[in-house]
């Protein structure tokens, strides 16, 4: 190998990737139901109703529990990110 880079052979884990794929997957899932719920909520809130179609005032939110989706959201991107990379389209 230290001669010929060609004929490098490293061990790729297959299983380990396999089974890291699954549990983002299942990351995935929860962090989706937890937005799903949390779009609920805001969408019933007077002050947070607009969420779902206003990307600035969800971003921006105060007070309790204004930013709360909004972080889940940001959370749900490394994630998928995580996903993705290893697994592309």
């Amino acid at each position: 190998m230290a001669k010929y880079d060609e004929f490098a052979i490293f061990r790729r884990f297959k299983r380990l990737n396999r089974q890291n794929l699954l549990y983002l997957q299942a990351q995935i899932i929860y962090q989706e139901e937890e937005i799903d719920r949390l779009v609920s909520r805001d969408a019933a809130h007077p002050d947070r109703g607009h969420y779902a179609s206003d990307w600035w005032a969800l971003s921006h939110g105060k007070g309790r529990g204004g930013k709360e989706q909004w972080n889940k959201v940001k959370a749900l991107r490394g994630t998928l990110e995580k996903y993705s990379d290893r697994n592309p389209p």
